[in-house]
């Protein structure tokens, strides 16, 4: 009979423990200055794809950003991310230059 207990006792806890600490020790990456993929047309809002997560999002170009478009995140409020074609342009036309 307290075989049986403790197995009904520490089982579950051990479980709980295990799932607990696999949660929390994967590492969130931040979408901050990653590389999106415009899902819905943002007109300005809309959705894009980042790193495999769909978030919605706004482009702070003000102006229509087709699907598939490459954008870059350039900030974030609540849960919205802030996405612009223009930096993205920038930020190529930097790295080009600089090679």
């Amino acid at each position: 009979m307290i075989l049986l207990f403790s197995l009904l006792v520490t089982v579950p806890l051990g479980v709980a423990v295990f799932l607990y600490l696999h949660k929390h020790s994967s590492k969130l990456k931040s979408p901050m200055s990653s590389l999106a993929t415009v899902h819905t047309t943002l007109s300005p809002d809309g959705s894009v794809l980042v790193n495999g997560e769909l978030w919605l999002a706004k482009s702070i170009d003000d102006n229509l950003v087709p699907e598939k478009t490459k954008v870059i995140v350039v900030g974030l409020r609540d849960h919205l991310l802030l996405v612009s074609r223009q930096h993205r342009r920038k930020l190529e036309a930097n790295r080009t230059t600089s090679i």
